[in-house]
């Protein structure tokens, strides 16, 4: 067996985190673990994850909000909007130390979107971003201030195993509706935010949307419309 180095564009530094999702010549590969300890100490540093949460009195204000945490140097690796149920909200409450009635009341109000973060110390700086969120979107109390971050590694992974659940599920109502597809180099250079804040500035109302990962066939599939149609179909599905 005869080996050789190859560059591969589509990998690039940003993209090297645990859960995250590169394509090498086509085939998409999930990344599970660290291949040694000198990697993981390396890398774990400076792509850490946690959880924010855009709660039911921000939802208008989503576009910005993400568009903010994009700007303050975070990459988004997961993202879905869902209407939380009773049980989850009292899960989720319980495991952030809240017990209120209004906060639970308001939880269950309307649909939340939550995410998980990627980024150097994303722990403690997502804190410090989601202060300044509340600050300017928030209405001056504890329970509608806009946004929610986990408070440490241990309460993201319960954080995002509540609400990335099925237990949460879509909020789609498939009624009167279209789709917007968000594409790959929109996302990959931060502007993901700024397309969803401008769809509602137009008075349209997001009934709901996740973030998702496409495989060639599923591409292919979606797009089997214009297969034969544009000469760029090729170029579409990669």
């Amino acid at each position: 067996m005869f080996l050789k180095r190859m560059a591969c564009g589509d990998v690039t530094m940003d993209k090297l985190f645990l859960g995250g999702i590169v394509t090498v010549y086509s085939r998409q590969l999930k990344l599970t673990d660290y291949g040694d300890a000198f990697t993981r100490s390396c890398f774990a540093k400076n792509k850490e994850a946690s959880f924010c949460l855009i709660k039911p009195d921000a939802y208008t204000k989503a576009g910005k909000i993400i568009d903010h945490l994009y700007k303050s140097g975070f990459m988004l690796s997961s993202l879905k909007m869902g209407r939380f149920t009773p049980a989850t909200t009292a899960r989720f409450l319980q495991h952030n130390n809240c017990q209120s009635a209004e906060a639970s009341e308001h939880m269950l109000s309307d649909v939340s979107i939550g995410m998980e973060v990627q980024g150097e110390n994303a722990v403690a700086r997502l804190q410090e971003c989601c202060a300044e969120l509340q600050r300017k979107f928030g209405s001056g109390n504890n329970v509608k201030n806009a946004v929610h971050c986990s408070s440490s590694d241990q309460g993201r992974k319960a954080d995002v195993e509540t609400f990335f659940s099925h237990e949460i599920s879509t909020s789609a109502i498939f009624n009167n509706c279209s789709l917007c597809v968000i594409k790959p180099h929109v996302v990959a250079a931060g502007q993901a935010g700024e397309v969803i804040d401008w769809i509602l500035e137009e008075g349209f109302e997001i009934s709901a949307m996740q973030m998702f990962n496409i495989d060639k066939p599923t591409a292919q599939e979606f797009l089997e419309i214009y297969r034969g149609v544009l000469p760029e179909f090729s170029t579409m599905v990669e």
